[in-house]
């Protein structure tokens, strides 16, 4: 990664990117088995070497879902609030495991879910499907043995794990991996009172199922579950 090439991706950064509203900033990322996959292209550079890295250790680095746009996290976000009786506890819940449309880490670009594709091929004639779920990626589970390489290699390249469970309003994520050098900069934008109204307007223009069930605590979602995440390692910021 070059300093200029860094410096450049932060000086694009817009706010139709943080929440989602736009793709302008991402591009398929070629080793992925769909073209639906994207992230920034910095990130894919990283990425890339990243993979190759484990590769020679012998896994297989793949990314299950990457860049996801305001109306892909919309689709979520209805879904699991239409299965749910509304109540407060039961918005809790879908937070917990669920970002709010608009303010997803993936919007950004920066951010991906990991697995060892070792552990399942495509074509086999098997009921082992991914679920990205943390059993996946402990002691005896199909990811653990990458997950634990990473731990040990990620920083290098720039990535971390954003998502640990300590206190904040997310879930552990054991697949979630940021690039810290771009992403701290998307985060910085949440520190910022018009970025709120800036989603707020446009969640409105969407018409947002639930919305009203949300809106006056806005704030404290964005302070909750945007901006309470782990701080990156200094390795990983270099």
């Amino acid at each position: 990664m070059s300093n200029s090439s860094l410096e450049h991706a932060i000086a694009a950064i817009r706010s139709a990117q943080l929440i989602g509203a736009t793709e302008e900033h991402v591009v398929a990322v070629p080793t992925a088995d769909s073209d639906k996959i994207k992230l920034q292209p910095i990130v894919v550079e990283a990425y890339s070497r990243l993979r190759d890295e484990a590769k020679r250790a012998g896994f297989e680095l793949e990314i299950a879902s990457g860049f996801r746009d305001f109306q892909r996290q919309q689709g979520i976000w209805t879904k699991k609030l239409a299965a749910s009786n509304e109540s407060e506890r039961a918005l809790e819940q879908i937070l917990h495991w669920s970002a709010f449309p608009g303010t997803s880490r993936h919007h950004w670009g920066t951010d991906f879910d990991f697995f060892d594709a070792r552990e399942f091929p495509p074509h086999k004639d098997t009921d082992k499907k991914l679920q990205l779920v943390a059993n996946e990626y402990n002691l005896g589970g199909p990811c653990y043995q990458l997950y634990q390489w990473l731990r040990e290699h990620a920083a290098q390249f720039g990535f971390y794990w954003p998502y640990k469970g300590r206190g904040n309003g997310v879930a552990a994520e054991p697949w979630h991996l940021s690039y810290a050098p771009l992403a701290v900069h998307y985060q910085a934008l949440w520190q910022r009172a018009e970025q709120e109204d800036y989603l707020r307007t446009f969640i409105r223009e969407q018409n947002l199922v639930g919305f009203s069930l949300v809106e006056s605590r806005l704030n404290n979602i964005i302070q909750r579950y945007s901006l309470q995440v782990e701080t990156p390692p200094p390795e990983a910021t270099q």
